[in-house]
C-alpha cells in the first residue's frame, strides 16, 4: 500500500493541471482532494489492485461529472471506479498488462479487417498498436481526448461496454486516414498519432460520437471475443 500511496501522491497534482477544478491544491475546494481520498480508499480496499497508472484520470473525470455533498461525490466515485475496474474492464490493470496489450492487438486486428490498406501503412513503419494505442486503453481515453469528448465515450462505456473502447480507437484512426496514409516512418507516424487526438475532429465532441458509430460499423462481441483468444496468445508468445 505504501508504493501505492507515493506512486498516485505524485501523480495527483498532475491530473488535469489546467482544469479549474484541479488547479489549485492549496484551495480546499479543489477537486484534488477528492481524487487523493477516492484513490488511496481504492488502494485499501483493493490491495490486490492498488494504484495503476491512468487511474488518476480516469477518476478525475467521474469526479467532475458527479455532483452533491464532497463525501456523496467520493463514494459514487469510488464506486463507479470499482465498476469500471473489477466489472466492465477485469484483469485490465495487472502488473503484466496482459489485457492491455492484446487489446491494441485486437484493434490493429479490426483494422486489418476493415481497413487493410491504412493497417499496412501502419505495420510497415515499424511501429506495433501496443506502443500506438496502450495509452487509450490504461487511460480509457482519459488525458488522451478532450475532456467533453472523454465523457461521451464514459457514457458509451458504462452503457455499452468495453465494445465502445474498439470503437472509439477505429473512429479516431479512421478520421485522420488521408494524414495516416502519409506517414511512412516510425517518428512521422508518432507524431502523427499524438496531433490526431486533439485536433477540431476530437473536440467535436457531437460529430466524433456520430462518426465513432459510423466508422467503427458492426462490432460483434463474439468478434471482439475471438480476436481477443487469438491476441492473447500472441501476447503470451511474445514475453
Amino acid at each position: 500500500i505504501s508504493k501505492c500511496l507515493s506512486q498516485f501522491i505524485s501523480d495527483v497534482p498532475r491530473t488535469y493541471p489546467e482544469n479549474v477544478h484541479f488547479r489549485n491544491a492549496d484551495d480546499s475546494n479543489s477537486k484534488l482532494h477528492s481524487l487523493e481520498r477516492v484513490l488511496k480508499a481504492f488502494a485499501v480496499k483493493f490491495p490486490h489492485i492498488g494504484y495503476c497508472q491512468g487511474f488518476n484520470y480516469i477518476t478525475a473525470i467521474l469526479l467532475l461529472v458527479l455532483h452533491g455533498r464532497p463525501e456523496e461525490v467520493e463514494e459514487q466515485a469510488f464506486w463507479l471506479l470499482d465498476s469500471l475496474v473489477n466489472d466492465i474492464l477485469p484483469s485490465y490493470y495487472s502488473d503484466d498488462m496482459v489485457s492491455v496489450r492484446r487489446d491494441c492487438m485486437v484493434l490493429g486486428e479490426l483494422l486489418r479487417i476493415k481497413d487493410n490498406a491504412l493497417y499496412e501503412v501502419i505495420v510497415n513503419s515499424g511501429v506495433n498498436f501496443t506502443v500506438l494505442c496502450a495509452k487509450w486503453f490504461i487511460c480509457l481515453y482519459a488525458d488522451v481526448l478532450p475532456i467533453e469528448t472523454t465523457l461521451r465515450i464514459f457514457d458509451c462505456l458504462f452503457y455499452e461496454g468495453d465494445k465502445i473502447l474498439f470503437r472509439a480507437g477505429l473512429a479516431l484512426i479512421r478520421l485522420h486516414r488521408d494524414q495516416l496514409l502519409e506517414c511512412n516512418e516510425f517518428p512521422v507516424l508518432m507524431t502523427a498519432f499524438r496531433n490526431m487526438c486533439r485536433d477540431k475532429q476530437t473536440l467535436w465532441c457531437h460529430e466524433f460520437l456520430q462518426a465513432l458509430f459510423a466508422l467503427s460499423g458492426s462490432l460483434s462481441r463474439s468478434k471482439i471475443s475471438k480476436l481477443r483468444v487469438q491476441c492473447e496468445s500472441r501476447v503470451h508468445e511474445e514475453r
